[in-house]
């Protein structure tokens, strides 16, 4: 069976690039597009409009600005077939994060599902699509509880899942792509090898015992009795799934988990680096601490960075100190200053989507910063900023000290630059 995809002349929003360049783990979201395609067991075919499908036959189609997972395609394809003589569209079931997620991209929003332009295409028929659904709930739950203060939820939950579609539009969905991408890479490592033979034994010894239910309520319940950090074992697989490639310069205090590395990177002492892609010729200096990112080629981060879900470019000179949830484009270059990822108080945080504001619906969103641009140190970032391609940023003068008096005499105060 054939998926033909179509092309949109679609460009990344703020950055400008086509839509099939953009970098989704350091690789362009047409390589996902195709590997996804593959996997699924499709043959690729690019078309210009949906008008030069063929109406006789059996095909999918969906347009080019989509990151598809191989598992989404695959199970979309596998209920679409079902039911052989009816054109089907994807659904997935609403909940928060779908539906965050929707309020900034071109798809439709149904009382039950959100639904996104994948289709199944059968030939001659006139009847409407039916809605597909596929649960993105079904994978590994992540647990993660805030404070009473901080979000109305007391906790929020993530599914580490190979069910995954996301229309590129703006960087915001550029940084949730690479999220998704690295929770499915991860997804995929617990399914094969070594690891994932573990994890089969594990699920198997845990239906013995009496099932998963009843495992997952006596974990709750010694999680409630005392807090604990992973034991050895669970570090010990972390180390065992990395990818590291060749020539690279890795100290031995640094610490990697669950990460790829590419060929000639240099990492730093007392480095950490955790579930993350790091680009070929990338160098990170001591104490560079990574999570849920991925870092471009030939990016240079200093000294004791912190960087956590966030997307760099390839070619970047990357000295923010403390960033997260943001996304830097090529060869750009961020200096420290503070950039805030979370609105206090409590109005609607709003980002650019086709020319106008919109709310993000979510109350933390990181910069966004776009390619050659120069962020210099000193400044104040609001949660959602984004500069565009090229643009410098630059402290008020009146607060940068640009010039002392050679003849000041000592005990003197330099007030402001005077």
């Amino acid at each position: 069976m054939k998926a033909y995809r179509i092309a949109t002349g679609a460009k990344l929003e703020l950055f400008n690039d086509p839509i099939r360049q953009t970098l989704v783990l350091n690789i362009p979201l047409d390589t996902h597009q195709r590997t996804a395609v593959a996997e699924a067991g499709l043959e690729l075919v690019d078309i210009e409009n949906e008008n030069e499908i063929p109406p006789h036959e059996t095909c999918v189609s969906f347009p080019d600005d989509l990151y598809l997972s191989w598992a989404i395609l695959a199970t979309f394809l596998t209920k679409a077939r079902q039911t052989p003589d009816q054109p089907g569209v994807l659904a997935l079931r609403r909940f928060y994060q779908t539906e965050n997620i929707a309020a900034t991209q071109d798809v439709e929003l149904t009382e039950k599902h959100v639904i996104y332009p994948v289709h199944y295409r059968v030939p001659k028929s006139d009847e409407p699509p039916r809605p597909i659904e596929i649960d993105v709930q079904d994978g590994s739950k992540i647990r993660r509880a805030w404070p009473p203060h901080v979000l109305a939820r007391s906790e929020t939950i993530h599914y580490a899942t190979p069910h995954t579609v996301i229309q590129l539009i703006t960087p915001v969905h550029l940084g949730l792509a690479n999220l998704y991408a690295t929770m499915n890479y991860l997804t995929r490592l617990t399914r094969r090898g070594p690891v994932g033979a573990l994890a089969r034994f594990g699920h198997r010894l845990a239906t013995m015992l009496g099932g998963e239910a009843a495992v997952q309520r006596w974990l709750e319940k010694k999680r409630r009795v005392r807090t604990k950090a992973p034991g050895p074992i669970s570090y010990w697989l972390l180390r065992r799934i990395n990818k590291i490639g060749k020539n690279c310069n890795i100290h031995p205090t640094a610490v990697i988990e669950g990460s790829v590395i590419g060929d000639n990177v240099r990492i730093g002492a007392y480095s950490y680096i955790q579930f993350s892609h790091i680009g070929d010729n990338a160098d990170l200096n001591d104490y560079s601490m990574v999570r849920l990112s991925s870092i471009g080629a030939g990016t240079h981060l200093v000294t004791r960075e912190w960087v956590s879900m966030c997307v760099v470019y390839p070619g970047c000179f990357f000295a923010p100190r403390h960033m997260q949830f943001g996304v830097v484009g090529r060869d750009a270059q961020v200096y420290p200053s503070m950039y805030y990822d979370y609105r206090l108080d409590g109005k609607p945080l709003l980002t650019p989507f086709r020319g106008k504001m919109v709310d993000y619906r979510l109350p933390f969103l990181g910069p966004a910063i776009g390619h050659r641009a120069k962020i210099a140190g000193g400044l104040n970032f609001g949660p959602g900023r984004c500069v565009p391609n090229g643009v410098t940023v630059y402290p008020h003068p009146s607060t940068v000290v640009n010039r002392i008096k050679p003849d000041l005499p000592e005990g003197a105060v330099v007030f402001a630059g005077e």
